[in-house]
């Protein structure tokens, strides 16, 4: 016949084995793997925070780099304005000379013109009374005075 209700002492003696197993299967398997799981917890979070410590300690870099990147560029462009400053000061001194000079060529030049003109109107007027006086000669058939 079948019997429903189990004889205690087979239970008692199947019990035996399987919370043997269970137990073994404790300490063997499972408190290793939960101290692992654990520890690689311990370990992510660890690494988290530091990744955060990072990231943070980068960003205050970065952002300490872009203040002297920005100070930096703003000596640059002042060094270039006092550049540009200088190169215009030194362009108004060229072309100041450069004008004082050609001023002073064509006052020569004016000059040497002048005095040109003027020995031009002296020989001209030398030759035209030379002239009037050979033409008058010539027209009263004797010398004139």
């Amino acid at each position: 016949m079948l019997e429903i209700i189990p004889d205690p002492i087979h239970v008692a003696l199947l019990s035996v084995p399987f919370l043997v197993a269970v137990a073994g299967s404790h300490v063997i398997l499972w408190r290793p793997m939960l101290a692992y799981l654990e520890g690689r917890d311990d370990t992510v979070e660890k690494a988290i925070k530091e990744a955060e410590e990072l990231e943070q300690d980068t960003e205050q870099q970065l952002h300490t780099l872009e203040e002297k990147l920005a100070s930096a560029r703003a000596r640059v462009v002042e060094i270039h304005s006092e550049a540009r400053s200088r190169a215009m000061a030194k362009e108004a001194e060229i072309l100041a000379a450069a004008r004082a000079a050609a001023e002073e060529r064509v006052s020569e030049a004016i000059a040497s013109i002048a005095a040109e003109r003027k020995a031009a109107a002296t020989a001209l007027e030398s030759t035209a009374a030379e002239l009037s006086r050979d033409i008058a000669s010539q027209v009263l058939g004797r010398d004139v005075a």
